[in-house]
């Protein structure tokens, strides 16, 4: 018992002025000792410190834990002749039995506050008084919290913490089941009797906000499948297959998100499946940065239906305003470590996962990043960490870097974009790089993209621009001089709107700046904008330059800046520029080239395409970015495993990597264009045939989890019209949407396939890299870890690239294996069609060739590759029909056409269409001939010869021709057109097995021919009908049912 004269004049007794040994050791190496006395009749906080503590400091750090402070004494100790400061503070609380069992705990947290390492009050810290939670665990519910509040709107953070404490025995079991799951060093989990203990305590929870937030939170643990907890102190990371969480989520759910907080930084990365890309950026929207790099998750999805990895995107959020250089690398580090700390590794040819980690989701080893907004410089950094952290992909982790593919060097981005949108210009005679364009655009010229895209041709005009600071107007310019200050711009480095010289704007014009409160305008400004107003402020300024009447909208900045007139901007997400965003009705402009994301809404490009302007999908434009860091991730791999080898050396791969720029670069723009122009041939065919399209739409909607109409502004199948224009085609943002999520659904099909897996289909993994690569080390390149996934790429393109997104029509139809054997089926008769070789003919030659006979030439081609597969799939058995014995029967159908004077080649821009599509409807019946051939001693060229002069005689391609030209205006005129025509299909069969028959031992094929016909009374009579039928200007289906009628007598 204390007595009262060992009590000195600040009322501390003579024990408590002493230190005692254990805490003054501890002072040693500690700045700030916390002690605890919860038993006495008033319970105690002592403070010993090395340096003074304010008061108003320490007094808010002990009412976070909820306990009120009566009184405080603070002096100075002398002890062992050094000095120390001391605080005394008598606490009131509720419980001292829980205050005794939990102050370990306590004072660590107190200890963590005082000295600086928790920069931050919470009260949520009472959870270590109520629950005896850890440090460790506070923060675990902290990181919870702070995700919730970006994963929904229900409850923002301080609700959720709220709600935590008021249920903490709920919160204390959903500790218990975080802790039972991942603890490494459980030998047993008991996770489910945890998870009924806590839905049973659920039951007793009468507010249904907070029993909906704890129930999202369970689900939110059900769900992680690593996390760093148990593995690294200095914050946390969990990962999760969110679209697994039972609860409401708004629009696409990525399939695999990981969570990364620390106290001054937090961030996410969204996958849509384990091996996907996408860059990683510096976000500004604090609130709601998980909504933004969702969208640009959901857009990147769609770009990478032309890469191997799905779509992928991660962002982080910096809590200081203007952190330093120093600072920003530092958090930048701590989220890739934290990441790659939640995948696993490759070791020869073995994965390898951290002891610590406690994984429910299976190997997970391929995980790559990019540049992106904020993080450009940073690729150096992401492959040195990769590099540190021994993971397997080495500097192929982060594309970009200084032995990478950097995309503003190279201006990938932006030529990819042009030449996406160039299809436009070509479909209106225009040629991009000599007949002048003017454009507005959104950037400025030290931007990547808007940099690159606006030195690309020197015959555009730039009317007007909009930075996120600046406004740029020229009024008339002047092609040579102002392309010539854009580049010295873009070249100086800086390319603020500002260092534009003033000298080189023409009459009128000016740079201004976005915040202005008045600008006065040039009557020049005025006649541009058409405007009798005098002046304007600056947002209303940028926003008439987006009305303008021009060429080409050029988006190349960051922002949303048109949106559909029925939607909301505060729905948009993007308040920055929610002043100026101009609705689609507004837009004069013909053409729109994204060359950023998020531009436009989608319902604002539909708004757009069904008023007549031209635009696509911010995927479909600046996919080359993209599509050239996938390139170069797997080059990397192949190059990496030579070097594994010691096939190759350092040197020796760098110095092959740099050499493949140019065939990267060639690679990706040739995507870009390839995929405007399947857009452009789908247009085409959605005015003949919009129940396939319909058809389509549902397959990817009942193949694609995260597909919807709803989500992507598709209309039920009765208001279709909705996304159909005035000329009958469909909107080409809705059809680039079908052409990439279909590509997305061939691969997924041929990935989980075992077709891939055999050899032949080696022949499309070698397309991807160079001719010297393949043939100098082909055993290494067949071994490479994604030769699955760049198969099933390149060939998904390819076939949606040539056929249109309605080629998956009848997958639910056939189901899955008789949709193999159609893929491949296609890809044969493409070989058999010699079609790849007639296409890079016709391609880039847009201009010369025509659009129309372009377009009708490739889709007419197409329709022949169709008809030679179906009757593959049906007629032919699998070893008649395959990609060796294929070339043999090209061969011979090319040598018997050129014998009869038919061209199968397109040498210049002059060739003759009737001529090409003659031989088409020769090459054809290559299914009939093997038929016949599987039944006679005759080889395929001797059947072939046969056939073709029994074709010619009776002049059977002409009749055909004729017969597929008569008008119909009805279905049942429409369905005897279509069996006419495949009785005389079955016809040339048929005559073909009589002849060989009927053929003599003596006699030639063509001896053969004449005499089976001189025995045939019908002949001639035909031959009557026929001539008389092709001479008649009014062909009738009638008509030709007849003649085909006689036909039949024939054989």
């Amino acid at each position: 018992m204390v007595h009262k004269q060992e009590i000195d004049i600040y009322g501390l007794t003579s024990e408590e002025l002493q230190i005692p040994k254990e805490i003054e050791e501890r002072l040693k190496t500690q700045e700030i000792v916390v002690a605890i006395n919860p038993l006495e009749s008033q319970p105690s906080i002592y403070i010993y410190a090395n340096k003074r503590l304010a008061l108003s400091n320490t007094i808010p750090v002990i009412g976070s834990f909820n306990f009120i402070v009566e009184s405080e004494i603070s002096r100075l100790i002398v002890h062992n002749e050094k000095e120390y400061h001391f605080s005394k503070l008598n606490i009131t609380v509720d419980d001292r039995e829980k205050l005794q069992k939990s102050q370990k705990h306590i004072t660590q947290l107190i200890e963590s506050i005082l000295s600086g390492e928790l920069n931050f009050l919470c009260s949520i810290f009472v959870l270590s008084y109520l629950e005896n939670f850890t440090m460790r665990e506070i923060l675990l519910f902290i990181a919870l919290a702070k995700y919730k509040e970006q994963l929904t709107s229900s409850a923002d953070y301080h609700a959720t913490i709220s709600i935590f404490i008021r249920y903490s025995h709920i919160t204390n079991l959903l500790r218990r089941y975080f802790i039972e799951k991942f603890d490494p060093t459980l030998q047993e989990r008991n996770i489910q009797a945890i998870e009924e203990e806590i839905l049973a305590q659920l039951n007793s929870v009468e507010v249904i906000g907070d029993d909906t937030l704890l129930r999202l939170i369970l689900e939110i643990f059900k769900n992680t499948q690593r996390t760093n907890y148990f593995l690294d102190n200095s914050l946390i990371t969990f990962k999760i297959h969110t679209n697994k969480i039972n609860y409401p989520f708004s629009g696409i759910v990525p399939a695999i998100e990981a969570f990364v907080y620390h106290p001054d930084f937090s961030g996410v990365h969204l996958r849509m499946d384990k091996v996907s890309r996408g860059g990683l950026r510096w976000s500004n929207r604090k609130g709601d940065y998980r909504d933004e790099i969702k969208a640009l998750m959901v857009a990147q999805e769609a770009k990478n239906a032309v890469i191997v990895p799905k779509g992928a995107k991660g962002g982080f959020v910096i809590n200081e305003e203007r952190p330093s250089k120093e600072e920003f690398e530092r958090y930048y580090r701590m989220f890739i470590v934290a990441l790659l700390r939640l995948v696993d590794n490759i070791v020869e040819g073995k994965m390898v996962r951290n002891e610590k980690i406690v994984a429910y989701d299976g190997e997970d080893s391929y995980f790559v990043v990019a540049a992106d907004k904020g993080t450009s410089a940073m690729s150096d950094v992401a492959n040195a960490i990769a590099i540190e952290q021994n993971y397997w992909l080495k500097d192929a982790f982060a594309s970009g870097g200084s032995i990478g593919y950097h995309h503003k060097t190279l201006g990938i981005t932006a030529k990819g974009a042009l030449r996406s949108s160039e299809r436009f210009f070509i479909e209106k005679g225009i040629d991009i790089y000599k007949d002048p364009i003017t454009i507005v655009g959104i950037g400025s010229m030290n931007g990547d993209v808007f940099g690159n895209g606006l030195i690309e041709s020197e015959a555009f005009l730039l009317i007007g621009a909009i930075s996120h600071r600046e406004i740029f107007i020229d009024p008339t310019p002047n092609a040579k001089i102002s392309y010539g200050e854009r580049k010295r711009l873009f070249e100086s480095g800086s390319g603020s709107w500002s260092d534009y010289d003033k000298t080189k704007i023409s009459q009128g014009g000016g740079v201004f700046y976005r915040t202005s409160k008045s600008i006065k305008l040039t009557p020049q400004i005025k006649a541009l904008i058409e405007t009798q107003k005098e002046e304007l402020n600056g947002e209303e300024l940028a926003k008439a330059l987006l009305g303008l009447k021009v060429d080409m909208i050029y988006l190349g900045g960051i922002g949303t800046y048109f949106k559909s007139s029925h939607e909301s901007s505060s729905d948009i997400g993007d308040k920055e520029n929610e002043n100026l965003r101009l609705n689609a009705d507004k837009i004069q402009a013909q053409i729109i080239c994204e060359g950023a994301n998020l531009g436009m809404t989608l319902a604002g490009r539909i708004e757009f395409a069904l008023r007549g302007g031209m635009v696509n999908l911010d995927s479909i434009d600046n996919a080359a970015g993209v599509n050239t860091s996938d390139h170069e991730v797997n080059i990397k791999i192949f190059l990496n495993s030579l070097l594994a080898k010691e096939l190759i050396n350092p040197t020796q791969r760098d110095e092959h990597f740099r050499e493949l720029t140019g065939y990267v670069v060639k690679k990706v723009l040739q995507s870009n264009y390839d995929q405007a122009l399947a857009l452009s041939l789908d247009e085409m065919r959605s005015k003949k045939d919009k129940r396939l399209f319909k058809k389509t739409i549902h397959v990817i909607d009942m193949n694609l989890d995260y597909f919807s109409r709803k989500n992507f502004h598709i209309p039920r199948n009765v208001d279709f019209d909705e996304i159909v224009k005035q000329d009958g085609a469909m909107v080409r943002p809705t059809l680039s949407l079908l052409l990439l999520y279909s590509k997305i659904v061939i691969e997924n099909i041929l990935k989980n396939s075992t077709m891939l897996n055999s050899s032949e289909f080696d022949r499309y993994l070698y397309r991807y890299f160079p001719k010297n690569l393949r043939a100098a080390y082909p055993d290494t390149l067949k071994a490479h870890p994604l030769r699955k996934e760049i198969i099933s790429i390149i060939i998904s393109n390819e076939i949606i690239n040539h056929c249109g997104s309605t080629f998956i029509a009848d997958l639910n139809d056939s189901g899955t294996e008789r949709f193999l054997a159609k893929i491949k089926a296609y890809l044969i008769s493409n070989e058999l069609f010699n079609a790849d070789t007639l296409r890079e003919s016709l391609y880039h030659k847009d201009l010369e060739v025509g659009i129309q006979r372009l377009y009708t030439t490739l889709i007419t081609l197409e329709d022949y590759i169709l008809y030679s597969m179906q009757n593959a799939q049906k007629h032919l058995l699998q070893e008649e029909f395959t990609f060796e014995n294929v070339v043999e029967y090209r061969q011979s159908i090319g040598e018997i056409l050129g014998e009869l004077g038919f061209k199968i080649a397109i040498e210049d821009t002059h060739f003759i269409q009737e001529e090409l599509y003659t031989a088409f409807e020769y090459i054809k019946l290559t299914s009939y001939i093997l038929k016949i051939k599987r039944e006679s001693h005759l080889s395929f060229r001797d059947i072939a010869r046969l056939t073709f002069a029994i074709v010619i005689k009776l002049d059977l391609v002409g009749l055909i021709k004729a017969i597929a030209a008569i008008a119909t205006t009805t279905v049942l005129e429409i369905q005897l057109k279509n069996q006419i025509l495949t009785i005389i299909e079955r016809i040339i069969f048929n005559l073909s097995s009589d002849i060989i028959s009927f053929r003599r031992k003596h006699e030639t094929i063509a001896e053969s021919i004449d005499s089976y016909f001189e025995e045939k009374e019908e002949f001639k009579y035909f031959k009557q009908l026929h001539d008389s039928f092709m001479k008649n200007e009014n062909k009738s289906i009638l008509e030709s049912s007849i003649l085909v009628n006689e036909l039949l007598l024939l054989t």
